[in-house]
């Protein structure tokens, strides 16, 4: 296995982790330094620009609580429950909405 493939994944492998940090360091960001949400909308519709669903799958401080409880009781409810954060998250909106224009 070659360097990038072993790169690739550690990273798949511990994607929660990275995704748990990043996370906090953005709701972190948005509460102790009083960050305006819409550069954190702005941030992620720029990244999913440019890489897809990444700010979704790794950095999404929600994203990260919706994982552990969906892990937690993996029933119909909350699986609704993540569907409707697709629906009410903003970047998810963007992203979607950057999606249908290609």
């Amino acid at each position: 296995m070659d360097k990038k493939q072993k790169q690739i994944t550690f990273l798949s492998k511990n994607r929660r982790i990275i995704q748990a940090v990043l996370g906090i360091a953005i709701y972190f960001g948005i509460g102790y330094f009083q960050i305006s949400l819409w550069w954190v909308v702005a941030f992620g519709s720029a990244i999913g620009i440019i890489w897809g669903k990444v700010f979704c799958r790794w950095m999404c401080p929600m994203g990260i609580i919706m994982e552990i409880m969906m892990k937690m009781s993996p029933n119909e409810t909350f699986q609704r429950m993540y569907q409707y954060h697709k629906i009410g998250c903003p970047i998810a909106w963007v992203s979607g909405w950057l999606n249908s224009q290609t």
